[in-house]
């Protein structure tokens, strides 16, 4: 996972910098049942421009997936300062070999909670962590379909039906060609060639971990930098909803 973390030496008000501090613990600490599961921090940060903070901790339990493939559990917690979105707690699984992130919407198990700025959202943490289940029921299903995935065999042909469903184009025009060429050389050479997918080669679970590494790691981003790719993979959007496509469709195949 990609460390993000920056600290900012700011000669504003002390007591607003002192509020934005207690914001972070109130909202983002892993005290309580977390921690006495053996949870630890990873990783902290800022996003958009310092309005959104995050928190990431690794929970104990690593799900090998095959018995071969090891995928680590992250509880993300993101927060904004501005009250503009919710503080969310998501379940995010990565993949060792490469830091794909897993994270994605399974229709049988809740993988985030959200609750609103307001004055009783402490008192809701409590409930956030029950609904998560402390992430275990959602890493049950995802490893369980996971281990479907890495037993199944997919074809060359198989894959580039899935890349052609996924990231479909109106446009007849050169660039749009040239885009979407290019985009299918770079997913086909990781999931026939690349060597992170060396021991899980031809199998669905490959493809899947080709579509992730691809968009946490080479999909364009504005601005550019490891940073930019570092939060559209932490806010998720329009990359969490292609894997949760390219999961579903290998799934079903």
């Amino acid at each position: 996972m990609t460390n993000t973390s920056h600290v900012h030496h700011n000669p504003e008000d002390s007591s607003h910098r002192r509020r934005r501090v207690a914001s972070t613990q109130r909202h983002a600490t892993p005290d309580g049942p977390p921690e006495r599961g053996g949870a630890h921090f990873e990783t902290a940060g800022s996003l958009r421009g310092g309005r959104s903070v995050f928190l990431s901790m690794k929970l104990p339990r690593t799900m090998n997936i095959g018995g071969i493939d090891p995928v680590d559990l992250y509880l993300i917690a993101l927060n904004s300062h501005d009250g503009t979105s919710a503080f969310r707690l998501l379940v995010s699984p990565v993949r060792v070999v490469c830091a794909n992130t897993q994270a994605l919407a399974l229709r049988r198990a809740q993988s985030s909670f959200s609750i609103r700025h307001t004055s009783g959202a402490r008192g809701n943490i409590a409930q956030a962590r029950e609904a998560l289940g402390l992430t275990f029921k959602y890493a049950e299903t995802f490893e369980r379909e996971a281990e479907q995935m890495i037993q199944a065999r997919l074809t060359d042909a198989q894959f580039a039906q899935i890349i052609g469903k996924l990231w479909t184009t109106e446009s007849d025009s050169k660039r749009s060609a040239a885009i979407t060429a290019n985009r299918a050389d770079v997913l086909t050479g990781l999931f026939s060639d690349a060597p992170t997918n060396a021991n899980i080669r031809g199998t669905r679970w490959a493809g899947y971990q080709a579509i992730t590494e691809y968009l946490d790691h080479f999909a364009p981003v504005a601005g550019g930098t490891d940073t930019a790719r570092a939060e559209r993979v932490a806010t998720g959007g329009t990359v969490t909803t292609v894997k949760a496509r390219a999961f579903e469709m290998l799934a079903a195949l």
